[in-house]
């Protein structure tokens, strides 16, 4: 993606420069043309979040935090962006985040909080709420629950304390939290 940028004029700079705020070390993909700059691939359903802008109330991997994180420390909070590739039909896009989004992500308070949270003996809340899955009266892992690599241990009472149960559907797996009806796929 930054060879498409370099090759279609643009100026980059910056490439995988190290980046470090009370310990916590980062590298940063880019500044384009003056701008701060993370590069995403995407499935098509997250692309298109990034095309609309609605990534910006929806950002459950904390893109927005860490690319803020960026423009700080590079002192350019008045605009940063994702550029954006999605994976299946390569079409691309920058999503822009403004000035009050970078100002209001600071890098070292969420250093201090995501701290105290893995220090703290006892677990932290859960992120997101089961949703439904389909019209079967299952539930299911929110995306954002689904790569978490803790999602076992948060889960662990779900299916009425036997744990998430996983079932392989053509769309990928599914992590199901509430099985009301057996699904006819393979479980694993």
């Amino acid at each position: 993606m930054l060879f498409l940028a370099k090759e279609s004029g643009h100026e980059v700079t910056h490439e995988q420069f190290e980046v470090e705020e009370d310990g916590v070390k980062g590298h940063m993909d880019a500044v384009i043309d003056g701008v701060p700059v993370d590069c995403k691939s995407a499935s098509p359903y997250s692309y298109k979040k990034f095309e609309d802008g609605s990534f910006v109330f929806d950002d459950p991997f904390g893109y927005i935090p860490q690319l803020s994180g960026y423009a700080h420390k590079l002192g350019k909070t008045d605009e940063a962006g994702f550029f954006v590739s999605d994976k299946v039909d390569g079409s691309l896009c920058f999503a822009p985040i403004d000035e009050y989004t970078i100002e209001a992500n600071p890098p070292g308070p969420r250093i201090t909080h995501l701290r105290d949270v893995v220090n703290n003996p006892e677990p932290p809340s859960r992120c997101y709420e089961a949703v439904p899955e389909g019209k079967s009266g299952n539930m299911k892992l929110a995306v954002g629950c689904s790569y978490c690599p803790f999602k076992e241990d948060c889960w662990s009472d779900a299916n009425n304390g036997q744990g998430l149960r996983k079932f392989f559907y053509s769309r990928g797996p599914v992590w199901l939290t509430d099985v009301k009806r057996e699904p006819r796929v393979s479980e694993t």
